[in-house]
């Protein structure tokens, strides 16, 4: 074989490769633990960043492996799909070693409440990987989808319940909280779904798994960011629930469910179509509930709220716009906006 007959190399450039190690997603979640560390005024260990950034790390390249090994309904095939496939033989042995070592690191030197939280948090994972493997495998049971929409809408409308019955009880001082975004959050989850039904979709109809998915990494990531922030307090685990994380919770969830729609802009099918008219909804909700939120939040919280509500709507500009510019350079600039509102907030936190 001749020089001239070798397949010529694709030199990509440096910042896809940022994309390709998954070391966005860690710089993401580290900068907003560092959010949410300023925020409540606490310190953050370092085997705690480690934990994060190996967490992170792991499970997006164990998604993007699952995405291009299993029979795959959206047919997988961009470059961070295909560099996981070919490189499977290190990163999947790589990933168990630091995970295992960071795991035995973590029961000597980690505080037992965020060991403890960060074992609830990967059972959720499971989870979430388990709703993986019903999305790539085509499943459109009827069932399966009456019972994860209620599970995903209480998740969202729980803590506004409870909140609302202690006032009513006289158990918690106070008005009740503004948090209306969390009933429209939760309408949101029924209406998409439900809506290919109500057309006449039937039974047969496929569920929109990818609602279920980025809504749920959406959670399972801001939950992860700031977990070891919130766990030095008594009641940690309640602020787990707070709005500044549901919140960015809903901007993550925004950011994972744009880069599907903008990747895939060329897709007609009924999930898609759901989606994509349902997406500047999600933006309204994430960014009005954001904002309603800052106007009655204390002076630490409101930069994150602010943070939160700009992302969001940087994320609804970037969909209308779609259309002008790539899919790498939409995705580059879908974690960009999430990277620059955690940096935003920041700078706001520093002037306090």
């Amino acid at each position: 074989m001749t020089a001239a007959s070798l397949p010529t190399p694709v030199r990509l450039p440096w910042w896809r490769w940022i994309n390709l190690l998954a070391l966005d997603a860690v710089t993401v979640a580290l900068v907003w633990q560092r959010v949410f560390a300023e925020m409540a005024g606490t310190r953050v260990e370092r085997v705690e960043m480690v934990a994060l950034g190996v967490a992170v790390w792991a499970v997006y390249g164990a998604d993007r492996l699952l995405d291009s090994r299993l029979p795959a309904d959206e047919h997988a095939s961009h470059e961070r799909h295909r560099f996981a496939a070919r490189h499977a033989r290190w990163l999947a042995p790589l990933s168990l070693l630091l995970v295992s070592l960071v795991s035995w690191w973590s029961l000597y030197a980690m505080r037992q409440s965020v060991l403890f939280e960060g074992v609830h948090l990967a059972v959720l994972v499971g989870v979430y990987f388990g709703i993986l493997a019903f999305s790539r495998w085509g499943v459109t049971s009827m069932t399966v989808l009456l019972g994860l929409t209620p599970i995903l809408a209480g998740v969202l409308l729980a803590p506004l319940l409870i909140n609302t019955a202690m006032v009513a009880r006289g158990q918690a001082g106070g008005e009740v909280s503004v948090q209306w975004w969390r009933a429209a959050a939760a309408a949101l989850l029924v209406l998409v779904p439900f809506s290919g039904f109500l057309k006449g979709g039937g039974a047969g109809t496929r569920p929109p798994w990818t609602l279920f998915r980025k809504v749920m990494g959406g959670f399972l990531f801001a939950r992860g960011a700031a977990l070891a922030p919130l766990m030095h307090f008594e009641r940690g685990a309640e602020s787990l629930w707070s709005a500044p994380v549901m919140l960015f919770a809903g901007a993550c969830a925004m950011n994972s469910l744009g880069i599907r729609l903008w990747e895939y802009r060329e897709r007609t099918d009924l999930e898609n179509q759901r989606l994509r008219r349902f997406y500047p909804w999600i933006g309204v909700v994430v960014g009005c509930g954001a904002l309603s939120e800052a106007v009655v939040a204390d002076d630490w919280t409101r930069p994150v709220l602010l943070a939160t509500a700009a992302c969001a709507a940087g994320l609804t500009a970037l969909n209308v716009l779609r259309s002008r510019l790539s899919a790498a350079v939409m995705l580059a600039l879908a974690d960009g906006m999430v990277l620059v509102a955690g940096v935003g907030a920041l700078i706001g936190l520093s002037f306090l």
